[in-house]
């Protein structure tokens, strides 16, 4: 499958697995959240298994991330030219053109949030920037309120433990 959806509840570690698989894997990497929170939080993931990363977003936000770095690991992982990045979607649309050489080697794109993924909304335009790419989706979440089916974003569904499964195993 090209472009999987990984589903697990709130609270059991969808950003830390996805830092530990991208860490696994060693692509080139595109993290795409949907505000700068979760870019903050993704940051903070990479950062956690050791992933130097690039911030794509405003001087301000990169400058919290590096200095909640510091405070949290002792040291920052922010690196402009890393293989691996993290931005917030409307950011990435924004400055396509001034990063199409990156979006064009990315070989994994990954997405917090992906319920949101179809194929021609911001989400969708988004995933369209990578070429070349494979992609993970993650989210607790995988009904739409609209009831708009994720089949035509992602070819696979993975299911991860449930909440009383995590709970059942003393998390």
């Amino acid at each position: 499958a090209r472009r999987v959806l990984m589903v697990m509840p709130t609270g059991a570690g969808k950003t830390f697995t996805k830092a530990d698989l991208i860490r696994k894997m060693s692509l080139v990497t595109c993290c795409i959240a949907h505000r700068q929170e979760l870019v903050l939080q993704i940051s903070e993931s990479l950062a956690s298994v050791g992933i130097f990363h690039n911030i794509i977003a405003p001087t301000e936000v990169i400058r919290f991330c590096v200095e909640r770095h510091a405070k949290k690991f002792g040291r920052s992982f922010f690196r402009s030219d890393a293989t691996t990045a993290v931005s917030a979607v409307q950011t990435l649309l924004r400055r396509q053109d001034k990063i199409r050489n990156f979006l064009n080697r990315v070989q994994l794109w990954d997405i917090d949030e992906a319920h949101h993924v179809l194929p021609h909304n911001t989400w969708g335009k988004a995933v369209d920037l990578f070429p070349n790419a494979i992609g993970l989706g993650v989210t607790a979440t995988p009904l739409r309120t609209d009831r708009q089916g994720l089949d035509r974003s992602f070819d696979t569904m993975v299911i991860g433990p449930t909440a009383r499964d995590l709970i059942d195993a003393g998390y």
